[in-house]
């Protein structure tokens, strides 16, 4: 005659309790350590983009050494600088604004609207 046994779960000691809440403790430490390296290469594609605009008022003030006025675009100023300086890291293009004497460029920022509070300036 065949014998049935019964499979009974392991005695429980608070052992399951512990790995269930150590494994809830781990995924919820990925998530977090996960969004504050999303926020910081939020933040350091910012700064990015500041020195970038800083970087194109000196292409400026170079390009003023050989024209006068302002030029129509920031494609005027890429012969006086060492990278694009069309586009920001959003994809958005960067607008110069000036005078004879100063220039102001601007990135519309991570929303790629101008006038918000995400804008990017040179000064």
């Amino acid at each position: 005659m065949l014998r049935r046994e019964v499979l009974e779960p392991p005695p429980s000691n608070g052992v399951w309790l512990w790995v269930v809440a150590l494994t809830i403790g781990c995924v919820a430490s990925v998530a977090y350590i996960g969004t504050r390296v999303m926020e910081c290469f939020g933040e350091s594609k910012t700064e990015v983009a500041r020195m970038q605009a800083k970087e194109a008022v000196g292409a400026f003030e170079r390009w003023r050494a050989h024209h006068a006025g302002c030029p129509r675009s920031v494609d005027d100023l890429r012969d006086y600088t060492n990278f694009d300086i069309r586009e920001d890291l959003w994809g958005n293009r960067y607008i110069i604004v000036c005078d004879l004497r100063d220039a102001v460029v601007l990135s519309a920022g991570s929303d790629g609207r101008l006038g918000t509070a995400d804008d990017i300036t040179s000064y």
